[in-house]
């Protein structure tokens, strides 16, 4: 295996001793100096490192500016920002840049360990991607929908579930309407902390690992809404993509639900998506509005890549359109269909999902090949239903009454 190599980008020469020295105790050797602007790509380019240690000052534009250049660019390489005093505060955007790390540069020295043994796991984790992980990390699936109560929160904690019993890769699940987002309730999973807490932390000197806010919920680890009462109001779409962005060189896949209308979080969450699922049901209303939620993402993004993919939820349903009326009124086809379920309700109410409580019922099927789409295997006959019911649905809702 050849010898790991790095290139220090530090206009002002003031990167720590400390970052220097555990880049010489990991045995990256360091391949050259340099500021930001075309001087700093074209050594890139030339020396085509393993790591960038990217020194971060005010004003910030630039450095960032560079990151993304270089994320884009050479997206086998990891990034690590040295954040100086003058851009306390930058984390977050320098992790939505593509800095798969970052750390203060007054940190004490013993916390620049930690720090590169991250970035050495995010190299690792690149030359080992395989078919579950694209180019500039892990899958990102973003469920969206025109309108609440077309069921997004159901495909997507089903979906997620269903991806890591077909992959067995490591899969997140955010919850990205912090204020009235229902992941949480639909998993009967207690929150402990939350994405607000999670996005508040990117501000700080020497931000946590992301993961570190997540809750294990069967076998997804899942970052929730609302662990403090409007706490989610202070989020905003670009601290949404800086969490994201954190995740995805972590998980391999990150599927991401989304509020019930197209607010600036679920327009974020849209645009860091690999793949958009746009779910709708039968109803006219839903079909109408799916119509205007297509014209609006074609409008943001041209005629291809903001074009989501059509998911028709409970298909077959009395009184609703055909699934080919609903592929003529919108003029795109329908990708996936999940039928009209009523285990799927039940199964929802004792916040157990249909993929684990029912995993043989249609609704699991049908969400079972969603899953394997996306990772290229056969889906799974699903584990068999847990031995509990879950709890009453009241007490789920008002947990002092239980």
């Amino acid at each position: 295996m050849r010898a790991r190599s790095a290139l220090l980008i530090d206009p002002r020469g003031e990167l720590p001793q400390a970052a220097l020295s555990e880049l010489e105790r990991a045995g990256i050797t360091v391949a050259g100096t340099t500021g930001y602007g075309l001087d700093a790509l074209q050594t890139a380019f030339a020396v085509r490192p393993d790591l960038f240690v990217i020194g971060i000052s005010d004003p910030v534009a630039r450095p960032l500016d560079l990151i993304r250049l270089i994320h884009d660019a050479l997206p086998d390489s990891v990034i690590v920002g040295v954040i100086d005093a003058s851009a306390t505060g930058a984390a977050g955007h320098v992790i939505a840049a593509g800095a798969a790390v970052c750390i203060n540069a007054g940190a004490p020295e013993a916390a620049f360990a930690p720090v590169m043994d991250s970035a050495r796991h995010h190299f690792d984790r690149l030359q080992r991607r395989g078919s579950l992980a694209v180019i500039e990390g892990g899958q990102v699936i973003t469920v969206l929908g025109a309108k609440g109560g077309v069921g997004k929160t159901t495909i997507a904690t089903n979906l997620a579930i269903a991806l890591e019993r077909a992959s067995q890769g490591a899969v997140a699940l955010v919850d990205g309407d912090p204020l009235f987002g229902d992941v949480a309730l639909s998993m009967d999973l207690g929150v402990q902390s939350s994405l607000a807490e999670a996005v508040a932390d990117l501000s700080s000197p020497e931000p946590r690992d992301t993961r570190e806010f997540m809750t294990p919920c069967f076998g997804v680890s899942v970052l929730p809404a609302r662990a403090r009462a409007l706490h989610g109001a202070l989020v905003t779409g670009d601290d949404l993509a800086a969490v994201v962005a954190r995740l995805r060189q972590s998980f391999d896949f990150v599927v991401i639900d989304t509020g019930g209308a197209f607010t600036d979080l679920s327009t974020a969450a849209a645009d860091a998506a690999t793949t958009r699922i746009l779910v709708t049901t039968t109803e006219l209303n839903s079909v109408r509005d799916a119509a205007r939620a297509i014209r609006w993402l074609r409008h943001r993004g041209g005629q291809g890549a903001h074009v989501p993919q059509l998911l028709l939820n409970r298909g077959g349903m009395c009184g609703g359109l055909s699934r080919s009326e609903v592929e003529r009124e919108l003029g795109v086809s329908v990708a996936w269909s999940v039928e009209d379920d009523k285990r799927l309700l039940r199964a929802m109410q004792a916040g157990i999902p249909v993929v684990e409580r029912y995993p043989d019922s249609r609704a699991a099927v049908a969400i079972r090949g969603l899953a394997s789409s996306f990772v290229h295997v056969p889906g799974s006959p699903g584990r068999p239903p847990p031995g509990n019911a879950g709890r009453h649905p009241l007490a789920r809702l008002f947990p002092h009454t239980a």
